[in-house]
């Protein structure tokens, strides 16, 4: 390091006040930026954090180290050292649930929520592909209406199954007749005994049943953000049709969404009419809806 006179670097006024305090001294004045860490300028340590967590997020649904070694393209030894040192709190612990997305959110790997989502919670790795290949934008987590969701299929991006099959026999009608009329007065009556023990139920069991439909309510802790594609100004269902219908169910007006729309014409028509609208999820909100 250079010695450098004061008496050429700092403005008069400003030299006389340190020799106040450090006349005939040599000082060293260090600087003002905190240090940064390895890799922390080029962005490659947190490229390096997100690779990490998604061989652990694999190895924890049943990838093997093989396969992992084979995929990345790392020894067998890198895999493992990956995997077993992996400091505690370090690692975002990955669940289908919003609360879990939100989590990954906040360590800045929204992507591979998703991913891990659409690979091991959905089994659909044709969106996963699909999102990676298409240059586009996802926007999440953001609480939207349920009304403005369309359901379509959940496999939105497979193409269509090419109807192949012909000479289909017509269902003989004749089934329905051998029906007797014995048979339908033993349906009726097996029928009314059911309708009986129905009527007859002990409190104890209608509060059983209160406990297990009061179970299925949807929270942050239990169930997942929905995963929609904006295009031509409508919002798609890609994945989970079912958590969907059961969120109708209890009356859910809105839930957690990650939005994903492909660049140009798509995106600019989201931000113009939603992206000042949507209301980001922040890690203090309520867990429960």
């Amino acid at each position: 390091m250079r010695y450098e006179n004061a008496k050429n670097i700092l403005p008069i006024e400003l030299l006389k006040e340190v020799q106040k305090y450090a006349e005939g001294k040599i000082l060293y004045v260090p600087s003002g930026d905190e240090k940064k860490e390895w890799g922390e300028v080029t962005g490659y340590r947190m490229r390096l954090q997100k690779r990490n967590q998604m061989i652990c997020n694999k190895y924890k649904n049943g990838i093997t180290v093989t396969e992992l070694s084979e995929e990345y393209y790392l020894s067998i030894d890198s895999i493992k050292k990956i995997i077993y040192s992996k400091k505690k709190g370090d690692d975002c612990e990955y669940a289908a649930t919003v609360a879990s997305a939100l989590a990954y959110d906040n360590a800045g790997m929204m992507e591979e929520w998703v991913h891990t989502f659409l690979q091991f919670s959905c089994g659909n790795c044709v969106v996963s592909e699909q999102l990676l290949r298409e240059q586009g934008i996802l926007n999440g987590l953001v609480k939207l209406p349920l009304r403005l969701i369309r359901v379509e299929s959940s496999n939105y991006f497979l193409e269509e199954v090419k109807e192949g099959i012909k000479g289909v026999e017509k269902e003989s009608e004749e089934i329905q007749k051998e029906v007797t009329q014995k048979e339908e007065t033993q349906i009726e009556e097996i029928q009314i005994e059911e309708i009986q023990k129905e009527d007859t139920l002990t409190d104890g069991r209608q509060k059983k049943a209160e406990k297990i439909e009061k179970e299925l309510q949807c929270t942050y802790d239990n169930t997942p953000p929905l995963l929609l594609l904006f295009e031509k100004g409508m919002f798609i269902l890609l994945e989970k049709e079912d958590v969907f219908h059961n969120l109708k169910r209890f009356h859910t007006n809105a839930w957690p969404v990650y939005i994903w729309t492909k660049k140009g014409a798509d995106y600019e028509l989201f931000m113009k009419h939603y992206g000042t609208v949507l209301r980001s999820i922040q890690e203090g909100c309520n867990t429960k809806h």
